[in-house]
């Protein structure tokens, strides 16, 4: 047997079995949890007393945004989240502060319905043409 091809088929051999095939597993677990977005503006919000000592309310940026201890508190998505700044980056908080644990969760009011009187004032639309094999428009035969 001549050597040289001996030689290159080992050559092949060993450089088949380098080949690897990746298979890419989705990651284990839940996918994060969404992150709310920063406050924009220029003023600081106007903070008000909530009776709880140290706690402020900053309800200008929304009913769940809280002060205490040069930290901010807010509640969004059914978790808390802490940031440096009252318009910085939100972090999520693995436990609940003390001084937040059984405080009011107020919901967000929700943006206003359409005005649907409007629709009064809409032209009616055309009647629907009859189409063939249309059970709820039969064609006369």
């Amino acid at each position: 047997m001549n050597p040289r091809l001996t030689a290159l088929g080992l050559a092949v051999a060993l450089s088949l079995a380098c080949v690897s095939v990746s298979i890419s597993m989705p990651p284990e677990g839940p996918p994060p949890p969404p992150i709310p977005k920063m406050f924009t503006g220029d003023t600081e919000p106007i903070l008000e007393p909530t009776g709880i000592e140290g706690l402020l309310a900053a309800r200008s940026l929304g009913p769940n945004v809280y002060y205490h201890g040069d930290l901010w508190y807010r509640r969004a998505f059914r978790r808390w989240y802490q940031a440096f700044r009252w318009n910085g980056n939100w972090f999520l908080l693995n436990e609940t502060p003390d001084f937040l644990d059984g405080i009011a969760i107020e919901k967000a009011p929700r943006p206003e319905l359409r005005d649907f009187e409007r629709l009064e004032d809409l032209p009616e639309l055309p009647p629907l043409p009859d189409f063939p094999g249309d059970p709820n428009h039969a064609v006369p035969l």
